[in-house]
Order: structure tokens, then sequence, then C-alpha cells
């Protein structure tokens, strides 16, 4: 498979039309149409644009190696810091009480304490996995 192709297959996965995934790298449908088709060289420009911008729904990046060579996932693992400081900031702290009360109370515990709920929500997800797969 070609880069071309890739870059067709990126925007089928994210559901996009030429016209859109287009306007978010700066290149028109018709030009897209040339780039998926192969009528039309792929700039290293265009792979800096579709590999620089975190695209929906997960605001992931595009791994440059996977988009260039095929090599590796269609889009970079997140940083696990990264990705626990964009699911802070999604939370609406003004509109929940018991999110805002859990984090709370979890900061007040011993280290002791957190290793221990730690370890029990592991418990609890094991058992749950168990029943899911009854």
């Amino acid at each position: 498979m070609s880069t071309n192709e890739r870059i067709k297959k990126l925007r089928t996965h994210l559901k996009m039309t030429q016209t859109e995934f287009g306007n978010l790298i700066s290149l028109t449908q018709n030009h897209l149409t040339g780039i998926e088709s192969g009528k039309r060289n792929v700039t290293e420009r265009t792979i800096k644009l579709i590999c620089s911008i975190p695209w929906p729904p997960a605001n992931s990046f595009v791994n440059e190696e996977w988009l260039l060579t095929g090599k590796g996932s269609m889009f970079l693992e997140k940083d696990p810091d990264q990705e626990f400081m964009e699911a802070i900031g999604s939370i609406d702290f003004h509109n929940n009480e018991l999110i805002k009360k859990v984090i709370i109370d979890y900061m007040k515990l011993s280290d002791e304490n957190k290793k221990r709920l730690a370890e029990y929500i592991i418990e609890l997800a094991e058992i749950a996995k168990k029943e899911l797969e009854k």
C-alpha cells in the first residue's frame, strides 16, 4: 500500500469526506482526489500537516512512520500523562459534585490507603470482566 492509499485509508477511517479532510490540511477536494488516486505526489508539507493535527474523536496524532511506510499503528500512542491531563481537562467540575468529592477524598488518603484502593479497583475490574465473559 502506498502513502497515497494510506491517506485515503486514514480519511475513510475518520469518516470524513474529501472536502472535510482537505479543508483541515489546506488542500482542495480535487487535489486530494489526485493524491488518493495516485495521480499526484504527496508532499512533505502535506505529510507534516497530517501528522500535526490531533484527529477526532480521540485527538490522536497520525503516526508518520505508518503514513510513510505502513509500519506501526495508524495513530501514535498517547503519553499517559498527556492522556490524564486531557481527561482531567474534559471534566465539568461545575456540574459534577461526585467527581469533585472523589478527587478531594482520594487526595486526602495516605499512600498506603491509595495503594489499597488501587488494588480494590483492579480486583473489581477483574470480577466485572469475568462477569462479562459469561
